[in-house]
């Protein structure tokens, strides 16, 4: 993890989606869920051999729901991720600098454990997916805590190409008083984020 390297939030602001838009720049946080929110429907999922003690897999078990994970983008200009997590370029992307630990995801398959020591923790099962979840690029931030939310630092908005006008005029006026220090682009035809003038920026 690089100090100042900017990782990207894909966000609706469909229905009441909006207020928790203004919950992350006002209180400047990520919200971090279970493994069995999330919408892969194998994360958690693992492989491991018979040999692996039935008090292991117990341990295991038991130990997954006390994690929770945020998931994050490496990039803004994901096609796919703007279609599915912004209600079809109709939302915005969020870009943010953490001081948490985040780390890549392996698209590598399920992840194998062979020989298991309880003593350890298990995140390694939540930074393995199936390959067809590669187009996501996703890196997380794991904790095993009861803590559901990480510090950020909001950098950027990035508004989409279908995005509602007026709702982007009001999100510019309110998060620019807010914070003056958010840069704010709009995505164009191209798919190519341009930085709105603004009296913020």
């Amino acid at each position: 993890m690089e100090k100042n390297q900017i990782y990207y939030k894909y966000r609706s602001l469909s229905g009441e989606n909006w207020k928790y838009l203004l919950d992350i720049i006002i209180n400047n946080r990520l919200y971090c869920a279970k493994y069995n929110e999330l919408n892969d429907p194998m994360e958690g999922y693992y492989l491991y051999r018979e040999n692996l003690p039935q008090e292991l897999r117990n341990y295991i078990r038991n130990q997954k729901g006390n994690y929770r994970i945020c998931s994050l983008a490496q990039e803004d200009t994901n096609i796919l991720l703007w279609a599915h997590y912004t209600d079809g370029f109709t939302g915005i992307v969020i870009g943010l600098k953490t001081k948490e630990l985040v780390s890549p995801v392996s698209y590598d398959g399920l992840h194998e454990l062979n020989d298991f020591n309880p003593n350890q923790d298990i995140t390694s099962i939540f930074l393995h997916k199936l390959n067809e979840w590669r187009y996501e690029n996703e890196s997380r931030i794991i904790r095993n805590t009861l803590n559901v939310f990480i510090n950020i630092e909001v950098v950027e908005i990035i508004f989409g190409l279908r995005v509602d006008e007026n709702l982007k005029r009001l999100l510019i006026s309110s998060i620019g008083q807010l914070n003056p220090n958010i840069i704010f682009k709009q995505q164009n035809r191209n798919f190519e984020n341009i930085i709105i003038p603004c009296e913020n920026n």
